[in-house]
C-alpha cells in the first residue's frame, strides 16, 4: 500500500467525497454564530473541511469575508498572530496603508508601538465591516498547537486561563474579543477533541445561543 494514499490532504476538495452535510453545518453555523469551535480527533479532517469545503462555500456566498490565519500565527504569543491577520487582510487587498506601515517588517515591538498597531488593526477591521456590509471571520486553524506553544501562558496553575485573564495578558485578543462583543467580528476556532478544554480561554461571549460547537 502506497502511504500517499492514506494522507488527507487539507486543500483537497477530492479527500471531502461524502462529507457534504458536515460542510453545510459548518457553513451555516458561521453565518448565524459570532463564534464557532470545531473539535474533531486527529486526522479527522478538520482543516480540510474548513479550507476544501467551507472556504468555498463562504466565498461564494460573499456576507462573510473568511480571513485564514497560516500555520506560522501559532508560534507566538501575540505578535504572529497579529502579523498573520495582517497578512491575511493584505492577501485580500482590504487592510488601509497605515496599519501595512506600522508593521511593515513583521516584528512587533512590545509596549507602545504594539499597542498602536493593534488599535488601527482594529479601526480597519470596524471600518470593512461597516463599510462593505461583509462580516469578516478569523479562522483559527490549529488552535491546539497555539496553545500547546504557549502552554505556560494558558495553563499557569495547571487551570485553562479564563478568557478575562486572557484578555488582560495578552491586547491582540482583548482586541479580538472586543470586536466579537461588538458584532464586528466572528472568529472559528479548530482544536483537537483531547485539548477541546482549552478552548474555554476564548469563550468571550456569556450568551451562549451567540457561540456553537461543532464535531468533526
Amino acid at each position: 500500500m502506497k502511504p500517499d494514499a492514506l494522507r488527507l490532504e487539507r486543500d483537497n476538495i477530492e479527500h471531502l467525497v461524502g462529507r457534504a452535510e458536515d460542510i453545510n453545518i459548518l457553513f451555516q453555523l458561521c453565518r448565524i454564530k459570532q463564534v464557532v469551535f470545531l473539535e474533531g480527533e486527529s486526522g479527522s479532517g478538520k482543516s480540510a473541511l474548513v479550507r476544501a469545503g467551507l472556504l468555498p462555500k463562504l466565498e461564494a456566498d460573499k456576507s462573510i469575508l473568511p480571513l485564514l490565519l497560516i500555520d506560522s500565527w501559532v508560534d507566538d504569543w501575540y505578535q504572529m498572530p497579529f502579523a498573520a491577520l495582517k497578512n491575511a487582510l493584505i492577501a485580500r487587498g482590504n487592510v488601509g496603508s497605515d496599519v501595512i506601515a506600522k508593521s511593515a517588517d513583521g516584528q512587533l515591538q512590545t509596549g507602545a508601538r504594539h499597542l498602536s498597531a493593534l488599535a488601527d488593526m482594529e479601526q480597519e477591521l470596524i471600518r470593512l465591516n461597516d463599510e462593505e456590509m461583509r462580516t469578516q471571520l478569523i479562522i483559527f486553524d490549529q488552535f491546539d498547537d497555539y496553545q500547546a506553544r504557549n502552554r505556560e501562558r494558558f495553563l499557569p496553575n495547571k487551570t485553562w486561563l479564563d478568557p478575562a485573564t486572557l484578555r488582560q495578558s495578552n491586547p491582540f485578543w482583548d482586541m479580538v474579543a472586543r470586536l466579537v462583543e461588538q458584532d464586528k467580528l466572528r472568529c472559528l476556532f479548530v482544536t483537537r477533541s483531547d485539548t477541546a478544554a482549552g478552548l474555554s480561554s476564548v469563550k468571550f461571549l456569556g450568551d451562549a445561543s451567540k457561540a456553537s460547537t461543532a464535531s468533526c
